[in-house]
């Protein structure tokens, strides 16, 4: 105990006497892990999309076939992004649910 602060949670569960602690540390390791979660869909977001463009790029270069594969791989860069957002949301959605 730091300057009079207990940084630490008592909890009773169902009043049977049980104390579990929760430390501010394993709430600060879950708002971590949620925000990393966060942080990579955007990430994933983006890479797809470019990796989607470079590879429609050099395959356009290479069959000489103009800006058309370089929009259908930037379409399926943007599709793969979107599951991610989804794959997301859905566990999101599942967490709230089992709450």
């Amino acid at each position: 105990m730091q300057g009079g602060f207990d940084k630490s949670l008592a909890i009773d569960i169902d009043g049977g006497g049980l104390h579990a602690r929760v430390s501010m540390r394993e709430d600060r390791k879950k708002l971590y892990k949620r925000a990393m979660r966060y942080s990579a869909v955007g990430l994933e977001m983006g890479f797809s999309v470019a990796i989607g463009v470079a590879i429609g790029y050099g395959l356009d270069r290479y069959f000489h076939t103009g800006p058309w594969l370089t929009l259908i791989f930037l379409l399926l860069g943007v599709v793969a992004g979107f599951r991610g957002l989804f794959s997301l949301m859905k566990d999101l959605d599942k967490n709230e649910r089992g709450k």
